[in-house]
């Protein structure tokens, strides 16, 4: 499930900038010869591992060459992500992190979507997943206020071992 996660994420936060990081095609007076600066976002997340990531960093930077998408685990992530975030040095670009709600550490790092109005559609999302994602406050003026959008479902279930089970002499569960 993180690696999926961790795919969607990498696929709309590259896209997003996708736009700041052009592929040196002509300026409007012809003149190819000035280059777009190369450039290197961090993206962070809390797994130390993530593949998703990894991979879609190679194939946007294929599609753009003079940007490069580099992933960073961070160890103890919510305690240390607020301190990176404010911090002058070792800047991080985006970040990949749970639901934000009012109170927390994260929210003046967070882009509010419900301000970017029809730039930004979500008409073929689930309205109760954006419902739950809304800041949960008593205050009237952030009742539609949400910071981050869910980016995949988990189906869970229950595998069971019939094999040990069976050589425990006890039942298949059968109730729902």
């Amino acid at each position: 499930m993180k690696k999926l996660i961790c795919l969607i994420t990498s696929v709309g936060m590259l896209a997003a900038t996708a736009t700041g990081c052009g592929n040196n095609e002509k300026t409007k007076s012809g003149d190819t010869s000035s280059k777009v600066e190369d450039i290197t976002l961090t993206v962070a997340g809390p797994w130390d591992d993530c593949a998703a990531v990894e991979n879609a960093s190679v194939a946007f930077s294929k599609k753009y060459p003079n940007c490069h998408i580099e992933y960073e685990y961070i160890q103890n992530f919510d305690e240390n992500l607020p301190k990176r975030l404010a911090g002058d040095e070792d800047k991080i670009d985006l970040y990949l992190t749970n639901n934000i709600q009012k109170g927390s550490e994260l929210l003046d790092y967070s882009l509010e979507f419900s301000s970017l109005g029809d730039t930004l559609d979500l008409s073929h999302t689930y309205e109760g997943l954006i419902t739950n994602f809304k800041l949960q406050s008593a205050d009237e003026a952030d009742k539609d206020k949400f910071y981050s959008i869910p980016l995949g479902a988990e189906i869970r279930g229950m595998y069971v071992n019939k094999t040990l089970l069976d050589s425990l002499d006890i039942a298949v569960p059968q109730n729902k």
